[in-house]
């Protein structure tokens, strides 16, 4: 054999609309031996068809194009109880990762590498996953541990004699690079970075290559071999925009989509009234899951900011609708905050500029970062040039430590630097759809959402302490 291919994807993100030109991409370009990979991040649970589906629908997408092999993202390693195990239990494509356990340590039902062998050479293809130890932060709570992909890598290596070494990573440029350093792979298709490489990187023996995001491009890694060794490697990337779509990909995703919407559109619950929603001003949905995030994480108060969500709530509400009002794959959060960064943080939300500044920040799905609202436990009295704030009718201490409760979006500065914080910093499994759902149903809670908590200061009349104290 003299030729080696592989067409690559990465970070998909659940752009199935994508996938019907990728098909095409593949089948037109393909050549006799290839392989066709996925560096991770396919599935996101921001996909009704997923949500619909108990993410059953990616496993039928991944065949219907060709695919070979793919590797976990943390998306996909964090979709959920269940959404997990239809991901890696696939049939007919290989999910692979050499670095993740079950939390706490058991046997988990899934391949670290896989063989394949064209005509006399020999290929071994090793999945690895974000290697990161924060992450485990959240993959502890979806029972998943990630160990270092360094050591599981090369035990992968060293346990599986081989002519070519293909790691299919996701785990971001700067650590394939570093991989590349260490240790001697052949080639690493990657992910999680989402860089669009128009030539192949070549460090220390290792060849890297990526292919952006969302499917808009598939890569290609054409592999000269001779003495079945790696001479030499040419890549690129195609661009789906340029290829029509399969039809029977086309249908196969619209089918899929037209089954979850079934299941996701029936109505669970009815509300009193509308539960509106804004960019730039106090709301009721934004109040409402400051208030209900309370309820699941315990704190001396609670902060969202409303561009959690795209829009707000009609009266009768199904699970489609709240999951596409809240496609932001985040955690409810709690860590410690001084009265003086909340004030901070406060006093930007109140900007409607700022209000509008559009983020695009790891795990979020929103338009803006909108305005913060708090919990109704919490009075913000807003004077020309400043504002007050009294938690339970106490004014907020600026020196003071504050357990907040908020989500790992805001905690990680992301939006409102002031609301960066590591100090004791917790998650939950819970994520701001879930907690949404969960308590749509709480009226007290749905009444409350209704309660101001920015109150304008009255120049007109005198407004002492103890007044304020007890608004």
């Amino acid at each position: 054999m003299r030729k080696l291919q592989i067409l690559h994807t990465n970070d998909i993100h659940s752009h199935f609309e994508k996938l019907p030109m990728i098909r095409t991409c593949i089948r037109q370009n393909q050549k006799e031996n290839t392989l066709v990979l996925d560096g991770g991040d396919f599935h996101d649970m921001r996909s009704l068809t997923l949500l619909g589906s108990d993410a059953k629908a990616g496993s039928l997408f991944l065949k219907a194009c060709g695919y070979d092999a793919m590797t976990l993202g943390n998306n996909d390693l964090w979709s959920g109880e269940g959404n997990f195990e239809n991901i890696i239990q696939n049939e007919d494509v290989n999910v692979l990762s050499c670095n993740i356990d079950y939390y706490p340590s058991r046997e988990i039902p899934l391949k670290k590498s896989i063989i394949k062998r064209f005509e006399e050479v020999k290929v071994c293809i090793i999945g690895v996953s974000v290697g990161k130890d924060s992450y485990n932060s959240f993959s502890h709570l979806y029972g998943l541990h990630v160990k270092d992909p360094l050591v599981c890598i090369r035990e992968e290596m060293e346990s599986n004699e081989a002519d070519i070494y293909i790691l299919l990573s996701h785990m971001g440029i700067e650590q394939d690079r570093e991989i590349a350093q260490k240790l001697p792979v052949d080639i690493i298709i990657g992910g999680h970075s989402h860089t669009l490489m128009e030539r192949c990187e070549y460090i220390n023996g290792t060849y890297i290559h990526q292919a952006k995001e969302y499917g808009e491009h598939v890569g290609e890694c054409l592999i000269d071999i001779e003495n079945k060794k790696i001479r030499s490697v040419v890549s690129k990337n195609y661009d789906t925009k340029d290829y029509p779509a399969d039809e029977e990909v086309r249908q196969l995703v619209a089918s899929e989509k037209k089954k979850a919407l079934e299941i996701l559109n029936r109505p669970f619950v009815e509300l009193p009234f509308r539960m509106d929603h804004d960019w730039i001003k106090e709301d009721g949905l934004t109040n409402f899951i400051a208030d209900a995030s309370l309820k699941v994480m315990p704190a001396d108060l609670a902060i969202a900011n409303s561009g959690l969500c795209l829009h707000g709530l009609d009266q009768e509400v199904s699970k489609a609708d709240v999951f596409d009002t809240a496609p932001s794959p985040l955690n409810i959060s709690r860590a410690y905050l001084t009265g003086e960064k909340i004030l901070e943080a406060l006093k930007l939300s109140l900007d409607p500029a700022y209000c509008l500044h559009e983020e695009r920040a790891c795990g979020f799905r929103g338009k803006k970062i909108g305005h913060l609202a708090v919990s109704k436990n919490v009075e913000v009295i807003i004077k020309k040039d400043e504002i007050e704030v009294f938690l339970d009718g106490k004014r907020l201490d600026k020196q003071k430590k504050y357990l907040v409760c908020a989500n790992d979006f805001l905690f990680r500065g992301s939006g409102y630097p002031p609301l960066f914080s590591e100090d004791h910093l917790e998650f939950d499994k819970l994520m701001i759809k879930d907690v949404i759902i969960q308590y749509l149903s709480d009226k007290k809670l749905v009444l409350e959402s209704k309660s101001r908590r920015f109150k304008k200061f009255d120049y007109g009349r005198d407004l002492d302490e103890n007044k304020m104290q007890g608004m």
